[in-house]
């Protein structure tokens, strides 16, 4: 078997084994429903597959060190709009040094079969608002692609034990964070259908 053959051939296995694992994550509802039909429909494309995805999300992380991922621990979660009572009610029940509220916009982590057919799915992804995605590695067999956009911030809640988000701002907080989600979450719906016109193209 010849380099161009190997290459093929692992590209396919790999291809069919990651479409096996959405599969049964979409069937165990390990993938966020809203983002189900985009990373479906990236797997339909053979120069393209999806390895890991999500909708986006509101979240509380307790952090031992400030701004540190190291022993971080996720205390509250969601993935659409959230009420202000459910995040007071972790806030107030949090007893740690350094609290943070956050979002995150759409994630998806998509693995090209080479830079050009990389290139054609990150021009996609900017068509669509995601204009901080971009490529992470490139090996001889695939390249690795990060789509991401601009929606994402940190809001310190309480820092060395002391509290940095005053009771009062909580609401207006809350509401801008849930408004850069639902606006991050428009984008999946560009991104289908930028990629149902190129293949329909």
């Amino acid at each position: 078997m010849g380099n161009k053959e190997r290459r093929r051939f692992v590209w396919e296995r790999d291809k069919a084994l990651a479409l096996l694992r959405v599969r049964d994550a979409i069937r165990s509802s390990e993938i966020d429903p809203d983002i189900a039909d985009v990373v479906l429909l990236i797997n339909r494309f053979e120069k393209w597959y999806t390895t890991s995805s999500c909708s986006g999300r509101i979240f509380l992380i307790e952090m031992p060190e400030v701004f540190t991922k190291k022993n971080a621990r996720i205390l509250g979660k969601w993935h659409w709009k959230v009420g202000v009572e459910e995040v007071k009610r972790v806030i107030e029940g949090f007893k740690g040094r350094n609290l943070i509220l956050s979002v995150r916009g759409p994630i998806i982590h998509v693995i090209a079969r080479d830079i050009w057919s990389a290139k054609e799915f990150l021009s996609l992804a900017y068509q669509a608002g995601f204009n901080k995605s971009g490529i992470r590695y490139i090996n001889p067999e695939r390249v690795f692609i990060e789509v991401r956009g601009s929606e994402y911030t940190d809001v310190p809640v309480i820092l060395d034990g002391k509290r940095t988000l005053n009771e009062s701002a909580l609401p207006t907080v809350v509401k801008t964070l849930n408004q850069l989600l639902v606006r991050s979450k428009v984008k999946l719906k560009r991104l289908k259908d930028v990629l149902l016109r190129y293949k329909l193209a």
